[in-house]
């Protein structure tokens, strides 16, 4: 199913595609192709937070899976995923993926760190998300995270 959304891919990884694919002696670049990339994440239940952010450029959707067992997380600690939007007009629009921080932003939804989960984001301009300060002072708990990060191909 084509759903008509087309990944803004950088000029320069565009081109550098471009020159490739000349070189083959192909000379059409193509609409980029999409391609996954894994990341394994642990943070602390004793402070640990990711800051307020939209993801990188080039990425598209980005599914993080909670990699943890029923009963093994406190949900006192935090932890949730938080879907953010700026206090200030100014940061409304992040293509580029500035960070901010807590206090710029206002918490729209949080979605709890629960065993066999995912939360979703499509890469926008105003796709603010962060995991605010955990309180699991002296915890020894992770907040393991499988993140699967759907990009586009330069």
């Amino acid at each position: 199913m084509d759903t008509g959304y087309r990944a803004r891919v950088p000029a320069a990884r565009r081109l550098a595609k471009l020159a490739r694919n000349l070189a083959r002696g192909n000379i059409d670049a193509g609409q980029p192709g999409l391609s996954a990339r894994f990341e394994f994440s642990m943070l602390p239940a004793d402070g640990g937070s990711v800051i307020p952010h939209t993801d990188s450029p080039g990425k598209v959707i980005t599914l993080v899976v909670s990699m943890i067992r029923d009963g093994e997380w406190d949900p006192a600690f935090g932890g949730g995923t938080d879907v953010n939007r700026p206090k200030d007009p100014r940061l409304y629009y992040n293509e580029l993926n500035r960070q901010a921080e807590f206090d710029e932003m206002e918490v729209l939804e949080t979605f709890p760190f629960d065993p066999n989960q995912a939360v979703v984001f499509v890469k926008t301009f105003n796709s603010w998300h962060s995991v605010r300060p955990m309180t699991g002072r002296g915890s020894p708990a992770m907040r393991k995270t499988l993140t699967i990060n759907i990009e586009a191909d330069g």
